[in-house]
């Protein structure tokens, strides 16, 4: 399997042995992934999962995770107070199919455990901004429903339930724009939405191996010169991997404290004995590592 499905509860047939290339960066992700191998109504069948790190700091962190796991760690599912986002939606998507009394729309919003605490004045608020629109220099949009403020009663406006529809999800679709380098007109990779509409007229930033000077950033399109290796001015590049999550970073603290103390030399160690062989032997009883990944000379191989 070579894609996230592996993080889904699809159909994707019978697994045997899930093998994963580089760390999946949380506790619950290697779970998941894991735990599709041998996922059969029969219950006598383990799941089965073999880590391949590409890089030693990679190594540590497979080992972390596999020594958490062991040890029932779990990443905490940190819910959100109230979010404004997902409650416009469901507004929306409410009053375009029926009118609602103000009350009783916000007694149903108060139903749902996020929004249990949800103060009375934030829900006007989100119900005003939906009902007048947001103002910009081309005038206001994004009014969805309609507030009779005599009767206290919400209802959609044209169009909402197409937007409820059509916008549903909390994902932003954020698109690539092509660089293009000035004056052949060739492309020469891409970036992300973000990352172009925040950049200006200029900046040198690295694509690959090489460094570019945006000239202008047009719609979907971001128009570079050869900046000759000039250092980049751009102080940040969003990365591709996600970061660690807080409680796989509690676990590879603590395996490197802990390799720390066994392989750091003590009074009256025999000197025939290496100081890394404890260090070793924790690994691969803890850690789930074979030899050939605990040891100094080939950390190429992974947890099993």
């Amino acid at each position: 399997m070579a894609t996230a499905s592996l993080e889904l509860g699809i159909d994707i047939g019978t697994v045997d042995l899930v093998c994963q290339v580089g760390s999946p960066r949380s506790l619950g992700v290697s779970l998941q992934r894991v735990g599709r191998s041998g996922h059969t109504v029969d219950t006598s069948r383990l799941p089965k999962g073999r880590f391949f790190p590409t890089t030693r700091d990679e190594l540590l962190e497979c080992g972390a995770i596999v020594q958490g796991i062991r040890r029932g760690r779990l990443d905490a599912l940190q819910m959100p107070e109230w979010p404004r986002d997902i409650l416009a939606q469901q507004l929306v998507a409410a009053s375009a199919c029926e009118d609602w009394d103000e009350d009783a729309l916000f007694a149903m919003a108060r139903s749902a455990y996020p929004y249990r605490n949800m103060p009375r004045d934030e829900f006007d608020a989100l119900v005003t901004m939906l009902s007048e629109g947001i103002a910009t220099q081309r005038g206001r949009y994004g009014t969805y429903l309609h507030r009779d403020r005599v009767n206290r009663v919400v209802r959609g406006r044209r169009g909402a339930r197409l937007a409820a529809i059509t916008s549903g999800g909390a994902i932003p679709d954020n698109a690539n724009y092509l660089v293009v380098a000035e004056p052949e007109g060739t492309t020469v990779g891409t970036v992300d939405e973000d990352f172009a509409v925040e950049s200006m007229s200029g900046d040198i930033f690295l694509l690959r191996t090489s460094s570019w000077k945006i000239r202008r950033v047009e719609s979907g399109r971001v128009r570079v010169e050869d900046a000759h290796g000039a250092a980049p001015t751009i102080p940040f590049w969003r990365g591709e991997a996600p970061g660690r999550t807080n409680e796989l970073l509690d676990e590879v603290s603590a395996l490197r404290i802990r390799i720390n103390q066994l392989s750091t030399p003590k009074d009256g160690d025999h000197p025939e004995r290496p100081v890394m062989s404890e260090a070793v032997e924790f690994l691969t009883r803890e850690c789930g590592m074979n030899q050939l990944g605990s040891s100094r000379r080939s950390p190429t191989f992974a947890p099993a």
